[in-house]
């Protein structure tokens, strides 16, 4: 096999390479993040549980009778609670707040895609080129699973009493089921353009070429979540009527939906590198090309979470190496 010409002779080329360490990565830890909990389970029934929190918790001093009842409505079963206190006394409460009865949380965490690089090298002269490349990284995938029951004080009115001493705090309760997951992609990808030095000028088979250049990423970030919400339609309290059913049973889609959105976080660094390439024949090379950044970039995303919010964090490397095949254009044309 000859090779016409030599290294010095510069050619375009078009360069694609692979990545042999990963230029973005992460030290989220789905395992510790994952949570449960059962915030009746001190109780006998979720009915218990709420006349302790809502109804006695929920008073500024001792109230003077509490109860909890299930009533019939438009042929379907709600919870009322009702609690007496004087009238210098205040509920502590409002319509619309949320008491949760259990709540669980998953994560789960995947990388898909092949980190790739590809661009073309474009000569001045017998020294100097011109690079300029695409670079694309693996993709992660975050998939956040969460399930909560919880109760919401869907009415709420203060009623006085006619001994003008006393007044009697009325409200409707209804229970939710719901089930929400987060799919959230992440990937980094940008250009750059670099300037490099041929320094072997008399090998026929080996170049040598320190380069300089500048890089002009963007960090991505998709966000697809879907929220499924049930509701109770038969009775808010199955399990006190009827204990050996399963809750499934009663529960009844009444909300279905999907949220998209995807922003980006435009990131520019300088980098110095050196690129080695062996030359197979007039049309093929074989290159390897390692660098360093001027920074290693470190981005913070603070995720929301019925279970309080968490930290996803992406770190893209500061120093890479990535080997691949070019081809000569010129050669070939």
């Amino acid at each position: 096999m000859t090779v016409n010409g030599s290294a010095a002779e510069k050619r375009n080329k078009v360069k694609f390479g692979l990545y042999l360490i990963n230029n973005i990565s992460t030290s989220f830890n789905p395992e510790s993040m994952k949570k449960s909990t059962d915030y009746a389970s001190a109780y006998d029934n979720v009915a218990q549980y709420l006349i302790d929190w809502i109804l006695i918790r929920g008073s500024t001093g001792n109230p003077l009778q509490t109860n909890l009842c299930l009533n019939y409505d438009e042929e379907e079963l709600y919870a009322l609670g009702q609690v007496y206190l004087p009238n210098s006394e205040s509920f502590l409460y409002k319509q619309g707040d949320v008491f949760p009865t259990t709540q669980e949380r998953y994560f789960s965490l995947s990388r898909t895609g092949i980190p790739f690089q590809i661009g073309l090298d474009i000569p001045l002269n017998n020294k100097w080129s011109v690079g300029l490349n695409y670079y694309q990284s693996r993709s992660f995938h975050l998939e956040q699973i969460e399930n909560q029951d919880y109760m919401t004080i869907d009415t709420l009115e203060r009623i006085p009493l006619s001994d003008g001493k006393n007044s009697l705090w009325k409200m409707y309760f209804l229970r939710t089921y719901e089930e929400r997951t987060k799919t959230f992609t992440f990937q980094n990808m940008g250009v750059e353009a670099s300037l490099e030095y041929e320094l072997l000028t008399k090998s026929k088979r080996l170049s040598l070429s320190p380069e300089v250049g500048l890089s002009l990423g963007f960090l991505k970030r998709k966000l697809k979540e879907e929220i499924e919400l049930y509701g109770y339609n038969r009775c808010l309290f199955p399990e006190l009527l009827w204990p050996d059913t399963p809750l499934d049973i009663y529960r009844e889609l009444r909300e279905s939906e999907e949220i998209e959105e995807s922003s980006s976080k435009f990131k520019t660094r300088f980098f110095a590198g050196i690129n080695v390439e062996f030359y197979l024949d007039r049309f093929l090379e074989i290159f390897c090309t390692a660098r360093v950044y001027n920074k290693r970039i470190i981005q913070e995303y603070i995720e929301s979470s019925v279970l309080n919010e968490f930290l996803f964090d992406l770190k893209v490397a500061q120093f890479l190496v990535f080997v691949g095949v070019s081809f000569n254009i010129s050669a070939i044309f």
